[in-house]
């Protein structure tokens, strides 16, 4: 600045910056320093402040007013300031850049760069004071969930030792692990069990994991999903037709159990007549064929439901001794908006498993962990764990981002929200899109049409026909293990 007050240019040429007087009156050139979001302070080539922004003040906590005018060194030597980037700039002649706590708490990035004339002394030092506060504490919290990241490998490890849990149960969190060592105690008992969760908190798991620890972890092991198979078949279905040798004889799921497990899904939905038959075998260990000879046999019935055992005994259509039965061993799975502090396992367990199959060595960005943490999971672990699957497939790096995820916000349902309207839409087509990701997230869910149709409202033979029609429009894809 001159002695006339008016605002000095700088004109950059080989190098240098040449000045000379302008006309400027203060108002545009001081509107945008004042402006910045960067603290400003500037210093003339004797060290002597000449201007300093809101912003700084703001960093900083000092009174503009107390240092302009004022020479660093005194500043400096009197406590005002504990570092100068410009005397630093001053003395070496280049750049200085270094990061600093200021007494309001903030914490900032200092850039002081010297500014020469043409006979290449400095005439100024313009300071840069970049607020990093947030990003201090962001790149802090990042630090501490590797930290836990690591701290849950090990504890996965020591637990691993102590349940045998294997690859079959990830959890670290006491909520799961309370439920681990019921079933290992329950594993051992030759005794019904029943397993209640939210869909997709990983009661077959839980199921497979009881069996692969009891006696009969040599036998076979049968999963029933009522759901897949037509209420007028469920009988047959599941306890066969006729006797061996005669004509019409069909052997029934049940019986393949023999000498191991059942696991029956939604075991409360099946009719009177069918929870009649199932009682027979819990009790007597009788099998019932329709139009049959009862026989023994040897299966032990691991029953599984999404509702409260607790309310089913007045539930209209449910054997009271059949729910007696069913409650004595009744074990609860806690959903996964319960069961936090195993979300970072659950990915990076998922993540090895899907790298395994498809051939890859991805990994997660670090953002991953923190943004799925506070991600509700409706889907519960089974969500998380296609989640994984579909970013994993979809990314294009070696490293896993959050884009990835297709996760907006919290809630959103992935990939709707947060797209761009295009110049021209086909509305008829983006609904088709919309409606094909839903009903393939329903059939995902449930493995069957009968079963995504009835979460979406939908009549099966209309499932049916629309999923064809998407599947041919390559709006979704065949699964093999159904189509």
């Amino acid at each position: 600045m001159t002695d006339t007050g008016e605002l000095v240019h700088f004109q950059r040429s080989s190098g240098v910056y040449k000045t000379q007087e302008t006309g400027y009156a203060h108002g545009y050139l001081d509107a945008i320093l004042e402006n910045s979001s960067d603290g400003i302070y500037v210093t003339d080539g004797e060290a002597n402040t000449l201007f300093a922004n809101k912003s700084y003040e703001i960093i900083s906590g000092l009174d503009r007013d107390s240092v302009i005018g004022k020479n660093m060194r005194d500043l400096v030597e009197g406590g005002v300031i504990s570092i100068s980037g410009s005397l630093h700039a001053l003395e070496s002649g280049q750049p200085f850049t270094s990061e600093q706590v200021f007494s309001t708490g903030k914490r900032a990035y200092i850039i002081s760069t010297p500014v020469f004339n043409e006979e290449g002394k400095i005439v100024l030092v313009v300071t840069n004071v970049k607020d990093i506060t947030e990003l201090h504490a962001v790149r802090r919290e990042l630090r501490k969930k590797e930290a836990l990241n690591k701290k849950y490998h090990e504890e996965i490890a020591t637990l691993r030792h102590e349940f045998d849990i294997g690859a079959e149960i990830v959890t670290v969190d006491s909520n799961m692990l309370g439920v681990v060592r019921v079933a290992n105690r329950v594993a051992m008992v030759d005794a019904t069990v029943t397993i209640q969760g939210e869909p997709g908190t990983g009661k077959e798991t839980l199921a497979r994991y009881i069996h692969a620890r009891s006696p009969r972890l040599d036998r076979p092991f049968i999963r029933i999903s009522i759901s897949s198979i037509p209420a007028q078949m469920l009988e047959v279905a599941l306890f066969g037709y006729g006797d061996p040798g005669k004509q019409g004889y069909r052997r029934g799921l049940l019986e393949s159990a023999d000498g191991g497990t059942a696991y029956i899904d939604e075991v409360f939905a099946l009719s009177l007549e069918v929870q009649n038959r199932l009682l027979m075998l819990i009790k007597n260990g009788m099998l019932m064929p329709v139009d049959g000879t009862p026989r023994k046999a040897d299966i032990r019935i691991i029953a599984g439901t999404r509702y409260s055992i607790s309310k089913m005994e007045n539930r209209p259509g449910t054997n009271k001794d059949l729910y007696y039965e069913l409650s004595t061993f009744a074990v609860r799975i806690p959903s996964l908006c319960d069961r936090k502090d195993d979300i970072i396992p659950l990915l990076d367990n998922f993540l090895a498993e899907f790298n395994a199959r498809y051939h890859k060595n991805k990994v997660f960005d670090s953002l991953v962990y923190a943004r799925l943490l506070i991600y509700p999971g409706p889907g519960n672990v089974r969500e998380l764990q296609n989640l994984v699957q579909r970013a994993l497939i979809l990314s294009e790096s070696e490293v896993i981002s959050v884009s990835d995820f297709f996760v907006e916000t919290p809630g959103d349902f992935p990939g709707v929200k947060g797209r761009m309207l295009p110049d021209k839409v086909d509305l008829k087509t983006e609904v088709e899109k919309l409606e094909a990701e839903y009903m393939t997230m329903a059939f995902d869910k449930h493995g069957n049409t009968r079963g995504a149709a009835k979460n979406l409202g939908m009549d099966s033979s209309t499932f049916v026909r629309k999923r064809q029609n998407y599947i041919a429009k390559g709006l979704m894809q065949k699964h093999s293990k159904t189509d």
